[in-house]
């Protein structure tokens, strides 16, 4: 019985995997993005609610939080590099029918993010004070920083490896399952956060503690999709064991090369923001407060676009491996329009709203001066997020490193760094606030470029390879039912 049950889940999980390639195009897209939209947002959702729940202890444990967001930006560049360069990876090797590979990825990629997860935990642990300095922390800010940092640091394995097996769940087709997981995790959080902040008494360090849990609820449900066996790829301790005494170096670099860009992406965003908080510091906390609060509502605007991201790269990997070009082509296009119709809808609001919005974390009026005055700068140029998004998830989803590492360094290093010491140095406290619009801008004028030239590559490689024909919905339905019977 129990034999049956898993060879069961197998197939289920076989014919999902199978739908990237023959399933409706719209219909497929909308629902890998969906789930993994909505596990995005309410990913962002709760990073915002823990905010006014912060907010309401006052300004310098907002303005606390903003100095250590970089190191949940750093948290994040571990776990969604590793994700990101074995589901590239994973997406791939099944494509090409090639499941063995795909197995042999995961514990490559697994044993990194716990490798570098255990280094960053001791070296985080050791240089906390210091760290919290460097970031912009005032004197009155660094204790609750520190204190809040504390336990961010200690826990960072749970959201490294909640990211990591998140991005494996949807390389693999099952975005509904990585939205369950991500929603369950947001709710508690929500849930914990005035229990531990008020009812306790525990002050900002039981939002940190709130957060701990909750990734590491969210870790153990994505991880364990692929122990109890539901997956199509599968993850036993005979492949962890094998994956200790042969750690297939050809892959790990591989899985190096692809999610190391993101990894850039994201370190260099965290210096750019801790850049960010040691300029407006001069300005006083109350500066510090409002970028603090405008990443989080950027972030919020950016999380559907890198949800939807995250739901087309499984296709554009699976069907670039199956060299089903004419079905890449329309995913792309599809994930183009969808991206900027949102944004254009969340830029309106933005620009409409903004004094409105920030009056939700605080009832300072200097913070919901400065930060309604930066959201508008921001959201200004944010229709053209999505360009940047889908070259990025493109470069890597196909295995092109390069171009996804210049995207990746781009924006936060050759854009955003230089155009903060500008700009901060011209125009003081507007400057800064601007430096992150002028960035975005013209990162999308680079990921426009690079996006027209793979275009045109992919268009001349389509032309010298010949393509068996792509297996019919109705066959592949008729192949798994063969396959139970």
């Amino acid at each position: 019985m129990a034999d049956n049950a898993s060879r069961s889940r197998q197939l289920i999980a076989e014919h999902r995997t199978r739908m990237l390639g023959v399933g409706d195009l719209r219909k497929t897209l909308f629902a890998l993005s969906l789930p993994a939209i909505v596990g995005m947002m309410s990913n962002a959702f709760y990073n915002v609610v823990d905010s006014i729940f912060i907010g309401r202890i006052g300004t310098t444990a907002i303005a606390a939080i903003a100095v250590a967001f970089p190191i949940f930006a750093l948290v994040a560049a571990v776990g969604v590099s590793f994700g990101i360069g074995t589901s590239s990876f994973v997406s791939r090797a099944l494509g090409a029918g090639r499941k063995d590979q795909a197995e042999r990825a995961i514990m490559v990629g697994l044993f990194g993010v716990i490798g570098l997860g255990l280094a960053f935990t001791i070296v985080g642990r050791m240089l906390i004070e210091p760290v919290m300095r460097a970031f912009g922390a005032s004197e009155a800010v660094l204790p609750v920083a520190v204190e809040y940092g504390q336990v961010l640091i200690t826990f960072s394995l749970f959201p490294m490896l909640k990211m990591f097996f998140n991005n494996l769940v949807r390389a693999e087709g099952n975005a509904k399952w990585s939205m369950t997981s991500m929603i369950t995790g947001a709710v508690l959080n929500i849930i914990l956060d005035p229990i531990l902040i008020f009812g306790f008494g525990l002050g900002i360090r039981g939002a940190a503690i709130a957060t701990a849990i909750s990734q590491a609820v969210a870790f153990s449900m994505l991880s364990g999709y692929f122990l109890f066996r539901f997956s199509y790829v599968r993850l036993t301790l005979k492949s962890l064991v094998s994956g200790v005494l042969r750690p297939h170096p050809p892959i790990f670099r591989q899985v190096l090369a692809i999610g190391s860009p993101m990894f850039l992406r994201q370190a260099l965003g965290s210096f750019a923001i801790a850049l960010l908080n040691v300029s407006a510091a001069p300005f006083g906390d109350s500066a510090v407060a409002s970028v603090g609060i405008l990443f989080r509502l950027l972030i919020f605007g950016m999380m559907p676009i890198y949800g939807f991201g995250q739901g087309y790269q499984p296709m554009a990997g699976y069907n670039y491996g199956a060299k089903n070009f004419s079905r890449l082509f329309g995913a792309m296009k599809l994930s183009l329009v969808w991206t900027a119709f949102y944004a254009g809808v969340l830029t309106l609001l933005a620009l409409t709203f903004a004094p409105q919005i920030l009056s939700w974390f605080t009832i300072d009026p200097e913070v919901v001066r400065i930060g309604a005055q930066g959201l508008r700068m921001v959201y200004s140029v944010f229709p053209l997020f999505g360009f940047q998004v889908i070259a990025l998830i493109s470069f890597q989803a196909l295995g092109k490193p390069l171009p996804a590492m210049m995207l990746g360094v781009g924006r936060q290093f050759l854009f955003l760094v230089p155009t903060v010491l500008i700009l901060s140095n011209a125009f003081g406290l507007p400057g800064i606030l601007a430096s992150q619009g002028v960035a975005d801008l013209l990162t999308s004028v680079l990921a426009i470029a690079l996006g027209y030239r793979l275009i045109r590559s992919l268009q001349q490689e389509s032309r010298t390879i010949k393509v068996d024909e792509t297996p019919s919905l109705e066959r592949a339905n008729e192949a798994v039912e063969g396959l139970r019977a």
